[in-house]
């Protein structure tokens, strides 16, 4: 399950979602993890939106008893920025506060056992980024299911480094969490 997202594995279609709808996503889910925990105690969910829907994923684990560590995935600012202006009309400013809230929401949602890892490393030096999250983590997956997710993770459409053009144009206050995110927690 490491390259499914969990809105794929639950088929969630949040245009329309509604209370019932939340319920049988529950229902579903919960069933999924029984099910998951009779093959393995270990596996991953991959949800982008996790920061927003922790509160969801945290008691539904908590009442199936499942421990988790939640790994934050830190992107450059100026990449998400250029990844974002090919997909929505909104002035770039805009998409570095959506950044910044939400790095800030991943972290508070992450909190005090997450792990923070660079997006970028992952991309650039996936093998690498996984002993060191295997190792924050202390847990440590079946080789060959992580010699298979590595080689599956880099795809030719996914963004790397920081472009130059939007370098300069970085509001002071993510310029500085960045700095500060690069620094203290990534990897």
């Amino acid at each position: 399950f490491f390259n499914r997202s969990a809105l794929d594995v639950f088929e969630i279609d949040f245009g329309r979602l509604d209370t019932n709808g939340a319920k049988n996503i529950r229902k579903l889910a919960k069933a999924t993890f029984v099910k998951w925990q009779l093959v393995s105690r270990r596996f991953a969910i991959k949800d982008p939106r996790a920061a927003r829907l922790m509160p969801f994923w945290g008691a539904l684990f908590e009442e199936v008893e499942i421990s988790y560590r939640c790994v934050v995935a830190h992107r450059h600012p100026s990449s998400v920025v250029r990844s974002m202006v090919k997909l929505y009309d909104m002035p770039e400013v805009n998409i570095y506060y959506l950044w910044l809230i939400h790095m800030v929401e991943s972290f508070l949602a992450a909190g005090v056992g997450g792990v923070a890892v660079s997006y970028e490393y992952m991309v650039e030096q996936p093998a690498i980024t996984m002993e060191a999250l295997q190792i924050n983590l202390g847990i440590y997956g079946e080789s060959v299911e992580v010699e298979n997710f590595c080689s599956s993770f880099i795809d030719g459409k996914l963004q790397r480094n920081g472009d130059d053009a939007f370098a300069g144009k970085i509001p002071g206050l993510i310029c500085e969490l960045n700095d500060l995110i690069s620094r203290k927690f990534v990897n």
